[in-house]
């Protein structure tokens, strides 16, 4: 809600949608973050990946709005350019409903791709998925979870640093907005998009000056913008607390 002169995107956006001013993770770890955005769950009480309780994987598929959209004839398809090996982020997604998860394959060596790399691989397949289905008249619901500006942040201009972390940060999400641009001129401003974030900062590495095992915006606040064309003709502001187990709920009604 603030000056966003810098994302010309975002600020296009912002003019028909819903911006909640005191928006919230529901965990500062990524798989909870995602478990508690597309199931509109709280994540539970465990120390790992709720994908890893037997649980949750008797399930087989969760009752999520993905899967709702699913059975409404919506294909639903996942971007992720980050492949973890630590984490069932694969499994998890299948779980929620979509029908396949895009990662982009390893070099030649086998070694994982620079986050740059891997987000730009995946931006494009995600361009040309979305393309096709909108020239096929398919509905769709597609996710899309770039990692060039996850922490520790990286300085996109060495030659003209930063002069502090946070702005190193906006200048990553900055070329993230570029991306969002490029993604909204396939969609023709017909098509609800959500931009969010799954965390904040919550460790020493990522900012020298935070501490973790604290409960605090830092780490637990986060944007998020919800542009809904053809709804809104104005910037709608939210005051009330919301959190990602309200994002799902949302997009179905709308």
């Amino acid at each position: 809600d603030g000056d966003v002169a810098d994302l010309p995107t975002i600020a296009r956006l912002r003019n028909t949608a819903f911006v909640p001013r005191r928006h919230y993770t529901t965990q500062p770890w990524t798989s909870y973050a995602l478990f508690s955005l597309f199931s509109s769950w709280y994540p539970p009480v465990t120390p790992q990946n709720p994908m890893f309780n037997p649980m949750w994987q008797a399930f087989g598929a969760l009752p999520t709005g993905v899967q709702l959209l699913k059975r409404a004839g919506y294909a639903t398809e996942m971007f992720a350019p980050y492949h973890t090996t630590g984490e069932p982020d694969e499994r998890m997604f299948g779980a929620f409903g979509f029908d396949s998860t895009y990662y982009p394959p390893m070099d030649v060596s086998g070694v994982r791709r620079d986050a740059l790399l891997s987000d730009s691989l995946a931006r494009e397949e995600l361009l040309a998925t979305i393309a096709a289905k909108r020239a096929n008249n398919v509905h769709f619901a597609v996710g899309f979870v770039p990692q060039i500006s996850h922490g520790p942040w990286r300085d996109l201009d060495p030659a003209r640093p930063a002069r502090t972390l946070l702005e190193r940060c906006r200048r990553l999400v900055a070329l993230q907005d570029g991306w969002i641009g490029r993604i909204d001129s396939v969609l023709h401003g017909k098509v609800l998009i959500v931009v969010t974030s799954d965390h904040g900062v919550r460790t020493h590495a990522e900012d020298p000056s935070y501490y973790g095992g604290r409960l605090d915006e830092y780490a637990f606040r986060v944007p998020m913008l919800l542009y809904a064309p053809g709804v809104l003709h104005r910037t709608t502001y939210i005051d009330e607390v919301t959190s990602h187990v309200d994002i799902m709920p949302t997009l179905l009604d709308l």
